[in-house]
């Protein structure tokens, strides 16, 4: 048993030691295990569901300001699932999406322009 400390202690010094090799090692792995990743969390989100579903409440519960600015990120960036949401199309091509992007972003650009005229 104490053979099994030393070793658990020895490695936590490690990593404390050399935090940016122990990153690069787990770069490492995720890039060479991909699917073996992907097949954990969906198992893993499918068996814990309702775990996860109380804690993404409780979360956005106890920080709304937090939950507010990732909301407003995510509309800024104008990623693919954004637009998606907004053509409400699952599977949309994405030439789709990059003509609807362009549209959003020009509004936006409009708006601000209208906003500055008017002052």
């Amino acid at each position: 048993m104490k053979t099994l400390e030393k070793i658990k202690e020895s490695n936590a010094r490690y990593r404390a030691e050399n935090p940016e090799k122990v990153k690069e090692s787990k770069a490492r792995y995720r890039a060479k295990n991909r699917e073996k990743i992907k097949e954990f969390s969906t198992r893993y989100y499918e068996e814990h569901f309702e775990k996860i579903k109380e804690y993404k409440a409780r979360y956005r519960a106890e920080n709304p300001e937090k939950i507010k600015e990732e909301k407003s990120r995510y509309i800024l960036r104008c990623n693919d699932s954004y637009v998606k949401s907004i053509l409400q199309m699952k599977n949309a091509p994405p030439e789709l999406i990059e003509l609807k992007r362009e549209q959003m972003l020009n509004k936006r650009i409009l708006k601000q322009l209208m906003k500055e005229v008017t002052k």
